[in-house]
This record gives C-alpha cells, structure tokens and sequence, in this order.
C-alpha cells in the first residue's frame, strides 16, 4: 500500500513519505492507498472538509482509505481523532514506514477480496458504504458526546459520509439494524426537545400555583425532642440552631435533629410547597415544554451481523441474483419472512406438516470473477439451471446477496431437504470442477433448519452464517 502525506502546506513533509494535494488523491483510483493528514489548531476545519471529500468519493478504493492524523504538540479533539484510522504524534513517525499499520495493511487485504474492483465502480448508497467502511476495518461504531451537534453525540468514524450536521447517521444505522444487517448494543439513554430533536434542555422548576420560576429553595429541619418540623431559616438563632418551638439547642444531625427534606418558597406569590412543576426549555429553539412532553430515546454502539459482512462485500444487487431473478422467482426478504409467517401458523394449527428452511452459502465466490472474468455470467446461468431442477415450483427462494441464499421447503422432511441440497451440491461442484483450476476454492456451505410454531427466522441465519464464517 502507497502512502500518501496530504497537504496544500509546503511545509508539509515526512521522510520517504511523498506529498500530495487533495485533488490529486481523489483522481487517482487505480491504486489502493491510505493518507497521512497533518493537524493544527488553524486547520481543523480544513481537514474535517477533506475526510468529507474523501469519504464521499464513490469509489470504494477513495472513500475506504486508511486515515492518519499526526500532531505536533496540541492534540486534536476527541471528535476529530476518531474521523481517522489513527492518531499519533509526529515524534513517534521516524520513516514512512511507521505509518503502515497492521489496520492499513488490513483494509488493504480487504479491498483485494471485493469483486469487481478494477471496474468503474460507484457506490452512492450510504447505508452501503457504511456496511464497508465497518467491515474493512473490522470496527465496533460506537457514537461520542459532543457540544457542536444538536444531537448531543456523533458517530465520528462516519461523520465524513454525511454533507450535513442532522440524525442522517442515525436514520441510516437504524435501517441497517432493521434490515438485519448491523447488531446493536445500548450506550445512553437521552433526553430531546419535543419540537426540534435538541439534545441541550434547559430542566425549569416552577411554581405549582403561578407557574414562576424565581423560587427560593430551603431545608427543613425535624426537632427530636419536641417533634417540631420548620424551615431552616426558623431556626436559626445567631449562628446556631435553635428550635423556635420550645428554645432548644440543636447540636448533632442525627441525635438532636435531622433534615428530612426540602421546601421550596415562590417569591412572586409566596406559596410554599415541596414538590415544584418540571418543564423543560430547548438551548437550540426556545421553546418550553412539560417534562412529560420530552421525548426519550435510546442511543446504541452498532456492530455488523455476519449478514452484514457478507453484504458488505458482495451488495445486495448482483450479478448472480440478477441472473436468478430471471430463471427463478426469488422474493425479497420481507416477502419470504411472511411465507415464513405463514407457514409457521399452519404447522402450529394442524401439527402434520414437516416443512424446512435451507440456507445456501457460497464461500470464496468472489474468485470466480478474477479467475473467469467475462465467462462468469455463463458458468451463473449454468448454476441457475441447476437450482431450478433441484427445487420445485412450490419452494420459496430469496437471496439476501451475492452469496446466501435461502430456501422454504414446504412438506419437505430434514432428511429429503438435505438429500436435495447433496444433490445441488454435487452439481454444481461438478461445474466449478469443470472451469476452475485446481488451486481455487468454491466451497457450498449448507444447513437445514426444521420449522415449527417457534422458529425465529433471525437467528436460523445468523447462527448459519456465524458458522460460516469462522
């Protein structure tokens, strides 16, 4: 991997390390390299831009680069470091060579298995590039508290996918999460302003009667002895504590008296009162709401499911499913989760079917497009050919990519499912026998699941595809 010092400074310069502008990088697709950005207090703006132009070229080899951020003395804020890859100190980069990581020499590793690199590729979906940008760095996304978004938190490993400062990373991992393709844990739980999503609430206590907020807050006091209950300011006596009831000296909390609790006192209408009125108002709109009105969300850190590999390697429009859309009638996912659905309640009912899911998996797929180039439609459609002889008309098929496939069984016992599924096998192992040399590997990974009233879909593929990938 090249590595590249990024600048407009001609100041700019590290050992061995060859300097480049911003435009020059991004012209440059051919070759799979990663960047080295120098930080000062004055250009912080400036780097954030290129990470953003960077980030959101659509080409996988520009926006999956590795980042290095190095410093002088002053050391970037949190929210800018974790935009890059890593961050060191300029002291500690003696020759180029320091800067090639074992995470560059990863995400360069990566970008070696993606089909179709050398193409003209251009992704445009962010949720896509998401899934990439995680998987090639094998990367938990875990999101940071900051003051300079009206959120309250970012996700800084992909803030440069985003042109603005709004919930548009938010939006787009709860649809990952949704669509199965990321896991989530629970990180905070925050607080929004009910009429512009804030983060930053200004809590008001106010009057119960009037509604004001100029209140006077004091504790009580609960003489032992006699029993008497007042405010502090009523017992207080030149420096001491006496008891304005029976003229007692109070000395220990906890053996004379003890404060119980608090009283608040409006001091436009007077009234006493122990528990005030809660309301919030928002630092960002002004407006004033009631804490009941303020809406509570849950913030997560956000890991890819093994579905969600495999998608970030292969997409989920490609060309072996597109060859399968035409042969076969593949449903999406949402339709098969609902023949699913339905099935299940069958069997529940009349508990005399046996049905089964299968799901297909083909490893190392992407060494048929480097090994057969243009002749990898032809040997697709040959394999289209032999899904379509195996199954019969009544089994649902979907792809969820390039490389997973699964199949509803209907009527169909563990037993003839996985004779079915030899069969497929040995078919196409026979094909990829027939136009692969010898030292490539296709392996056909399969696994039936058996259907009943309880079956979760979810899991069949994730424990499938974790098995998997292992």
């Amino acid at each position: 991997m090249k590595i590249y010092g990024l600048t407009s400074e001609a100041s700019f310069i590290l050992p061995s390390i060859e300097t480049l502008s911003i435009d020059d990088l991004l012209d440059d697709t051919a070759t799979v390299k990663g960047a080295v950005l120098h930080y000062t207090h004055s250009n912080k703006g400036k780097l954030h831009h290129w990470v953003q132009r960077i980030r959101q070229h659509p080409h996988p080899r520009i926006y999956l680069m590795p980042l290095a951020l190095i410093y002088e003395t002053e050391k970037p804020p949190a929210s800018l470091q974790k935009q890059f890859d890593e961050c060191v100190s300029a002291s500690q980069l003696v020759s180029a060579s320091t800067t090639k990581s074992a995470l560059f020499e990863r995400v360069a590793q990566w970008l070696e298995r993606v089909p179709n690199l050398d193409k003209d590729t251009a992704d445009s979906s962010i949720p896509f590039k998401i899934l990439r940008l995680m998987a090639s760095r094998n990367k938990r996304l875990e999101p940071i508290l900051t003051p300079h978004n009206n959120n309250g938190f970012v996700y800084p490993a992909i803030e440069g996918l985003f042109e603005r400062n709004d919930d548009s990373p938010k939006n787009s991992l709860d649809f990952l999460h949704k669509q199965q393709f990321l896991g989530r844990e629970f990180f905070k739980r925050a607080h929004f302003c009910p009429t512009c999503d804030g983060a930053f609430l200004n809590f008001i206590e106010t009057c119960t009667d009037c509604g004001a907020e100029n209140l006077k807050k004091e504790e009580l006091v609960h003489h032992f002895k006699c029993g008497h209950v007042d405010n502090l300011s009523n017992f207080e006596r030149n420096n001491q504590l006496v008891c304005p009831k029976c003229d007692e000296r109070l000395k220990h909390i906890g053996v004379d008296y003890d404060k119980p609790s608090v009283v608040y006192q409006c001091r436009q209408c007077t009234l006493q009162f122990q528990d005030p009125v809660l309301k919030v108002q928002c630092y960002s709109c002004e407006s004033e709401a009631n804490i009941d009105d303020v809406n509570v969300a849950d913030i997560y850190a956000y890991e890819l499911s093994a579905i969600g590999l495999n998608a970030a390697l292969y997409g989920l429009d490609a060309l072996f499913t597109s060859i399968l859309q035409t042969d076969l009638q593949l449903y999406s996912h949402r339709e098969f989760k609902s023949f699913i659905h339905i099935e299940k309640a069958r069997i529940g009912r009349y508990k005399k079917s046996t049905s089964c899911v299968a799901t297909i998996y083909f490893e190392n797929l992407d060494s048929i497009f480097h090994r057969l180039g243009k002749r990898t439609e032809q040997l697709f459609k040959e394999i289209s050919a032999v899904f379509k002889s195996v199954f019969r008309e009544s089994d649902v098929i979907s792809a969820l990519n390039e490389s997973v496939f699964i199949i509803l069984m209907t009527e169909t016992s563990e037993e003839n499912a996985n004779l079915a599924l030899n069969r497929l096998k040995t078919a196409i192992q026979d094909l990829f026998a027939a136009n692969l040399a010898a030292k490539l590997s296709v392996g056909i990974l399969t696994r039936v699941h058996r259907i009943d009233s309880e079956s979760d879909l979810n899991l069949m593929l994730e424990n499938a595809l974790k098995v998997n990938h292992k």
